[in-house]
């Protein structure tokens, strides 16, 4: 959800004071523990408070082996991929593209030591880890990471991966890229993808 001036600020100052509440008021072992940790950070970043998405994020990292441990997959569940796209969606925010890039690397190497991949985690972490790439202005990498999530079905492109990539092609339209021929391609692939997906929405 996207929201504006002040309301969105009250909209992400309760919703990250009722994170915060829930986590402090559930069991150790409970897993929705690690989700609402990060949900917290999530919406702090989105405020804008550094400080507070990076202690929620350590809060949520502490969680985990006690969540883990104690309890198996629930409907409540954060997996670690996940945990991995919560932080890299915090870095984002919080314009760290080197954070970013160290969480999406962290998700990599969980899905190559044999943790579950689901498609819409898997796809955010790509489009995330290319944002970050643009960020760092190294468009060969992001490139890199679009083509993996290009070759989703235009079935499986939901709104939050189209929605990282115009967050992408945002970036790319800036005067940085001016005159790139490599951005300009990259935002042709950004509007190639995202236009199917669309035309499914609406029909």
């Amino acid at each position: 959800m996207r929201c504006d001036g002040r309301a969105g600020q009250r909209y992400f100052s309760l919703s990250a004071d009722l994170a915060r509440k829930g986590f402090e008021t559930s069991t150790p072992a409970h897993p929705v523990r690690v989700l609402l940790a990060n949900q917290e950070a999530s919406a702090a970043a989105l405020l804008g408070d550094a400080a507070l998405a990076r202690q929620a994020l350590k809060r949520a990292d502490e969680a985990v082996g006690a969540v883990h441990d104690a309890t198996g997959v629930t409907a409540w569940s954060c997996p670690r991929p996940r945990s991995a796209l919560y932080a890299l969606s915090v870095a984002l925010r919080l314009h760290d593209p080197d954070a970013a890039l160290r969480s999406a690397a962290a998700a990599d190497e969980l899905w190559e030591a044999g943790e579950p991949q689901a498609f819409g985690v898997w796809s955010l972490i790509q489009a995330g880890a290319g944002i970050a790439h643009v960020m760092r202005g190294d468009l060969p990498a992001a490139s890199e990471r679009l083509e993996q999530v290009a070759q989703l079905s235009p079935e499986l492109r939901i709104s939050t991966i189209t929605g990282y990539l115009e967050d992408m092609d945002a970036l790319l339209r800036g005067h940085r890229f001016a005159g790139i021929q490599q951005a300009a391609d990259l935002r042709e692939q950004i509007a190639a993808f995202i236009t199917p997906a669309v035309s499914g929405a609406q029909g």
